[in-house]
């Protein structure tokens, strides 16, 4: 039997495992990139600190110097590994195909989905309620149906949300840029992630359609992007944020654990210099010939970490679905 060589498909993977743990079309993408400063699990970088006074006509000189005190954001990467899949001798001979290939392959697609999940997890707010000074405001437009959760499995049971939601509206967009612009956030860079209900809800829109129908948005779209409404780059994603319906609380994307069926989904919205992500070595693990299980035994581990840019998530909101 010709025994299989795992540095050689690391060496033939590394392309691969790039593109599948950060495609050049994620959202995660559009954020700041801290690999260069990660130091063990430790991600650590520098924050501006506040501009400089300024005066018009100054009549008092020399003026009075200060230095800028900076700060330092820092958060931790987490360790993403999935459970050891088993390549029997018997499926080698059997397929036609590589079979390991394909195992790597989709421990690769499974640590692209959870470092995805738990991205999303990290930038958005916890939750806290739809009071004063929140970071989550609701959509307000007309009644559909809620939406299924799709499972983390390919075959696995969506989860069933009941109950009619309220549709995405321009007006929602208005509020959503009147909320950048009042926070002096950058007009370059803003990016919303919605779901996939909410993007049918986009083509409602009468102003998104025709931007697209007419071509006005290509030229300016992001790769990856499925359009452009009001400065915003929107993503398309299955599934995005899930919160309460009052909002006090968030569920958690990995786990999916305490989601009730009158829950909400959310979109993301944020400015990519407002959020951040690094990421650590991807290992593939390979044990051949393990004889308890007649055949090779296969996994894979990465370290991966976000955060928002600041503590109190500024750049950063979400749009949850209102209760109809």
């Amino acid at each position: 039997m010709s025994t299989f060589d795992i540095g050689h498909y690391r060496e033939a993977l590394k392309p691969v495992i790039t593109e599948n743990l950060l495609p050049t079309t994620s959202f995660m993408n559009l954020a700041k990139n801290d690999t260069e400063y990660v130091n063990g699990t430790l991600v650590r970088t520098p924050q501006r600190g506040n501009l400089p006074l300024a005066e018009i006509n100054r009549e008092i000189v020399p003026a009075q110097g200060t230095k800028r005190k900076d700060g330092v954001y820092e958060y931790y990467l987490s360790e993403f590994t999935t459970n050891p899949t088993v390549v029997s001798v018997n499926e080698q001979l059997l397929v036609s195909y590589d079979k390991k290939m394909s195992v790597i392959t989709d421990h690769l697609d499974r640590l692209q989905q959870l470092t995805a999940e738990s991205t999303l997890d990290v930038w958005s707010p916890d939750g806290g309620g739809l009071v004063a000074g929140s970071r989550i405001f609701e959509t307000t437009g007309g009644s559909r149906p809620a939406a299924s959760i799709p499972s983390l499995d390919i075959d696995g049971t969506p989860i069933v949300l009941t109950g009619n939601r309220k549709r995405i509206t321009k007006e929602d967009f208005v509020n959503m840029n009147n909320r950048f612009n009042r926070e002096n956030i950058s007009k370059q860079g803003r990016v919303c992630l919605i779901t996939s209900d909410q993007m049918q809800d986009l083509m409602l829109i009468p102003e998104f359609v025709d931007a697209n129908k007419m071509g006005s948005n290509q030229s300016k779209l992001v790769e990856g992007s499925v359009g452009r409404l009001l400065g915003f780059d929107i993503f398309e994603r299955s599934s995005v944020l899930l919160y309460s319906a009052d909002a006090v609380s968030k569920k958690n994307n990995v786990t999916r654990e305490g989601i009730a069926e009158t829950d909400c989904e959310a979109a993301l919205f944020w400015q990519r210099d407002m959020v951040c992500v690094a990421k650590g070595e991807v290992k593939l693990f390979l044990e051949e010939e393990k004889p308890e299980y007649y055949g090779a035994l296969m996994s894979a581990m990465c370290r991966f970490g976000g955060s928002t840019y600041y503590k109190s998530a500024k750049g950063v909101f979400v749009l949850k679905d209102g209760v109809a």
